[in-house]
C-alpha cells in the first residue's frame, strides 16, 4: 500500500523545529573516507578501485548549482558478486540537491517510506527498479546495481542502510517545502527546478508539486502547482510579468480579483486551465485545473502559508 505524500509541510518542513547548530557535511576526501570505512565495517560487500572524486557529471545533474561528486563500486559477494555503483553528488544547497534527486522519479509510480538508517520521508527516497535514490541535506545519492532487477534488493537496502548512517540526519528543510496547500489535497509528486522554467532564461526557482487522487496503475492528476521563488517582490513583480508574457502568447488572460497581491486565469492549449498568483516573494501557478473553485481555495491556502512563512 502507498504511502501518499501527503502534508508535505508537516512531513518534511517540520523537521526545522529539529534545528539545532548547522550540520557539518563531509567534503570531497571525508566521503571518501566514509565509502572506504563502509567496506571495513560492512562484511561480505567489496570496493573495487579506490573511491574517485570527479566534477563530470550528466548533464541533468549541471542543471542545478552542483559542487562535485564521489563514486565508488562495490561487489556485493554474499548476494551472488552483485555489482552496485554508489555516486554521491554534492551541491551548493540542499534544494539543488532535491531538485536533481527529484529529476529521475517516476511520477507513475506510488511514493513509498523506505526503511533505510533511520526513518525516512516519502520524497526523500524512491526507487527506480532496483535503483535507490536518496536526498540527503546538499547530497543526493544513487546507488545504481550494474544488473535490472526489482525494488527492495537486499544488496542495495544492505549497502545503503550503513552508508547513509555515517552521514548526518537532515536537521531542516528547504523553507519552500511549507508554502504548498496540502489541506483536503494529495501530493503525488514534487520537485525542483533551478533554471530555464518553460525555457524561459528568466523563469528560475521553481518547486513543482502534482496534486491528484490515484487509483490502482493510474494517477488521475486534478492540478499542478507550480511555485517560483524570486527572493524579494520585485523579484516576484518581475517573474509574475514574465510568466504572463509567456502564458499570453497562447491566449487572452482574465483578472482575478482579491486574490494575492494580482492573479489572473486564463486558458493555455498546453497547461490546460491556469490560475496565476503573486503573493510576497513568490508567484503561484497552477495548472491543468478541472474545478476552478477549488484552484481558488488553493490559492487562498497558499497565500496564507506565505504571509505565515515570514
Amino acid at each position: 500500500m502507498r504511502a501518499p505524500l501527503l502534508c508535505v509541510a508537516v512531513t518534511l518542513a517540520s523537521a526545522a523545529s529539529l534545528a539545532a547548530a548547522p550540520v557539518n557535511w563531509p567534503s570531497a576526501s571525508q566521503v571518501t573516507a566514509i565509502l572506504q570505512q563502509t567496506d571495513t565495517d560492512l562484511g561480505g560487500y567489496e570496493i573495487t578501485g579506490a573511491p574517485a572524486s570527479y566534477t563530470k557529471a550528466a548533464p541533468i545533474i549541471l542543471k542545478y548549482d552542483y559542487l562535485w561528486s564521489v563514486g565508488a563500486t562495490f561487489t556485493a559477494t554474499k548476494h551472488g558478486g552483485a555489482k552496485i555503483v554508489v555516486q554521491l553528488h554534492r551541491f551548493q544547497t540542499d534544494l539543488d540537491a532535491f531538485g536533481a534527486l527529484s529529476t529521475q522519479r517516476d511520477p507513475k509510480v506510488p511514493g513509498k517510506a523506505i526503511s533505510l538508517d533511520r526513518p525516512t520521508p516519502v520524497l526523500a527516497a524512491y526507487w527506480r527498479g532496483n535503483q535507490l535514490h536518496a536526498w540527503r541535506g546538499p547530497f543526493y545519492i544513487a546507488f545504481l546495481p550494474t544488473k535490472k532487477g526489482s525494488p527492495d534488493d537486499p544488496a542495495v537496502v544492505e549497502l545503503a542502510r550503513t552508508l547513509l548512517g555515517k552521514f548526518p540526519p537532515m536537521r531542516e528543510n528547504p523553507p519552500i517545502f511549507a508554502i504548498p496547500a496540502q489541506r483536503g489535497m494529495i501530493i503525488e509528486t514534487a520537485g525542483f527546478q533551478r533554471r530555464e522554467v518553460f525555457g524561459r532564461a528568466a523563469l528560475r526557482n521553481a518547486f513543482k508539486v502534482t496534486y491528484g487522487r490515484r487509483y490502482p496503475n493510474k494517477l488521475d492528476a486534478t492540478m499542478q502547482l507550480v511555485l517560483f521563488d524570486a527572493h524579494n517582490a520585485s523579484g516576484a513583480s518581475q517573474t509574475f510579468a514574465e510568466v504572463e508574457s509567456y502564458l499570453r502568447e497562447a491566449g487572452i488572460a482574465r483578472p482575478v480579483p482579491a486574490l494575492g497581491q494580482g492573479a489572473f486565469t486564463m486558458r493555455h492549449p498546453t497547461h490546460g486551465h491556469t490560475y496565476v498568483m503573486r503573493q510576497g516573494r513568490y508567484v503561484v501557478m497552477l495548472q491543468q485545473v478541472k474545478m476552478a473553485q477549488a484552484a481558488e481555495g488553493v490559492l487562498r491556502q497558499i497565500g496564507k502559508n506565505i504571509r505565515l512563512s515570514k
